[in-house]
């Protein structure tokens, strides 16, 4: 009998590139996405796998799962990643299926006799927590697969449902651009929620009431011109709602920046958890209640149940106090940029919650070049600085700017600090 949706993914055990696997033991509590290859060394199948490898962050910020399948043995697929990186530019990082018996092939529907008896056609299962299939989509041989398209309906699948289960997305509606929360604090990298969300949307309140209840977020409309802060946080209290690894990055952050963090989920990855035992953060085992709200100064929303946001967004707005909440603009007092640091040197980049991946870009294009000398050079110039203050000399902004030029960097970069302050100096109408 074919599959349908609903259906229960078949469970398998199969060598793989990454070593033995048991399916449904590997896929745990995430969603999956299992699809299929007609052979290693394909110039489509190369172009695909690349592609995959370059979106695992946005398969993990929807704490989904990739794994690829090919009949071929597991001594051609380590021959094939090496082709796949080099040309591709991406490493693979999720495990191919080895399938020469077809085992796997055939439990799913992977090879279609009229088009081709003996290899695979490009199919895609996307399976839910619960080991169920919610998507299939089959592809010709010869033609390579939107994995964009299956980012936009794994968001559907995930975020708010209408009475049939899914959440209503219109046709065209693009993945993976338009998140807010375009950097997980402290760590540079663009974030999706995916935190606590374990337990039924019936356990959350229904509904919002009164003058701060929010509508829905559209996104043509949340057009916002937003002013750029650093912020202070040494001492203040922040709260965190959702103990997955979106809430593990904003805890990472805010714990750099010195603050004092309270975590509230029902569950905290490994991480999180060892840092409530050592006493890092304060942590409370259960759901959102709003007294958590109390004395706190900044509120970060990192759970994937949008009734979740909308509640705390709403108590929190109420209270007057400031809301993050990833990937949904609408209920954003602030974004996080995407950060580039060299040591003191921090650059900041945003492109106010429009294109996330854009400003990664931006940010990944400026690391090429500011090169890691700049830490040194921000130390140098503030030592100049202080002294020249405690001289009571004050050069002028201009002259500072025309100052700090490539050939200082160039000089550090050779271990000539001595050299590059007495430059920076004598620039400055200083002399030794």
């Amino acid at each position: 009998m074919s599959l349908r949706l609903g259906d229960t993914a078949p469970d398998f055990s199969a060598e793989s590139s990454e070593g033995r696997i048991d399916f449904h033991q590997w896929l745990g509590p995430q969603w999956g996405v299992l699809f299929s290859h007609p052979r290693d060394f394909t110039p489509v199948c190369t172009t695909e796998l690349g592609y995959v490898a370059r979106l695992k962050p946005e398969f993990q910020k929807r704490g989904v799962k990739a794994i690829g399948l090919s009949i071929d043995p597991v001594d051609s697929h380590k021959g094939w990643l090496k082709d796949i990186q080099e040309t591709q530019g991406h490493a693979v990082n999720f495990p191919i299926i080895a399938d020469p018996d077809r085992k796997v092939a055939n439990l799913y529907g992977m090879i279609h006799p009229s088009h081709d008896e003996v290899y695979t056609v490009r199919t895609v299962f996307v399976i839910d927590p619960k080991k169920k299939i919610r998507l299939m989509i089959t592809y010709p041989q010869t033609t390579g697969r939107n994995f964009d398209e299956i980012l936009r309906v794994i968001d559907s699948l995930q975020l708010r449902r209408d009475p049939a289960g899914d959440r209503l997305a219109p046709a065209h509606r693009h993945a993976p651009g338009g998140y807010a929360g375009e950097l997980e604090a402290g760590g540079g990298r663009d974030h999706r929620a995916r935190g606590d969300g374990r337990r039924s949307q019936s356990q959350v309140p229904q509904r919002l009431e009164g003058p701060q209840a929010l509508s829905s977020p559209d996104g043509a409309a949340q057009v916002t011109e937003y002013y750029p802060v650093a912020l202070d946080l040494r001492g203040h209290a922040c709260l965190v709602v959702g103990g997955g690894s979106v809430g593990e990055g904003k805890v990472e952050g805010l714990l750099a920046a010195g603050a004092r963090v309270t975590v509230v989920s029902p569950t905290l990855t490994p991480r999180l958890h060892s840092w409530a035992v050592a006493g890092r953060v304060a942590y409370q085992e259960r759901e959102y209640r709003e007294r958590d709200l109390d004395g706190q100064r900044l509120v970060f929303v990192a759970t994937s149940r949008r009734k979740v946001t909308e509640l705390v967004a709403s108590d929190a707005r109420r209270r007057g106090i400031w809301v993050n909440a990833a990937d949904d603009p609408v209920y954003c007092d602030f974004l996080l940029p995407s950060v580039l640091r060299r040591g003191r040197l921090v650059v900041a980049v945003s492109t106010g919650g429009a294109s996330p991946a854009l400003a990664g870009r931006v940010r990944r294009d400026l690391e090429s070049r500011l090169a890691p000398e700049y830490a040194e050079l921000v130390e140098l110039a503030a030592e100049v600085r202080a002294e020249l203050r405690a001289e009571s000399r004050r050069p002028g902004g201009e002259v500072w700017r025309d100052a700090l030029d490539g050939e200082l960097i160039a000089l550090l970069a050779q271990g000539k600090r001595d050299e590059a302050k007495a430059l920076l100096l004598d620039r400055l109408g200083v002399t030794a």
